[in-house]
């Protein structure tokens, strides 16, 4: 069985700047309070899970390891609005690819 993914909505949305004239058919996802928008990003990662169920129990295993690694509960490091960094107990490393 072949899982398809949502398809989103086109609503035809013009912008101009300096005289030039962009058509956006998305413009629409970024009213976060809208219920299509809320309701389409929700069938979204419905079927991202659906999608990616069977790596769960290697992302767990994964992210069990970073847990165990030495220093992964505090030694996580938090940029400061002034550039700073500090160490925050308990805060766990952010998941997703590394910057």
């Amino acid at each position: 069985m072949s899982i398809e993914p949502p398809g989103a909505k086109q609503i035809p949305s013009p912008r101009t700047f300096h005289g030039d004239t962009f058509t956006d058919e998305f413009a629409w996802l970024a009213d976060r309070s809208d219920p299509d928008t809320i309701a389409y990003l929700e069938a979204e990662n419905a079927y991202a899970g659906a999608v990616t169920a069977a790596l769960a129990p290697l992302r767990d295993q994964i992210f069990a390891e970073i847990k165990a690694r030495p220093g992964a509960q505090g030694r996580l490091v938090a940029l400061l609005p002034d550039g700073r960094g500090r160490a925050v107990p308990g805060l766990l490393p952010p998941r997703g690819p590394a910057r």
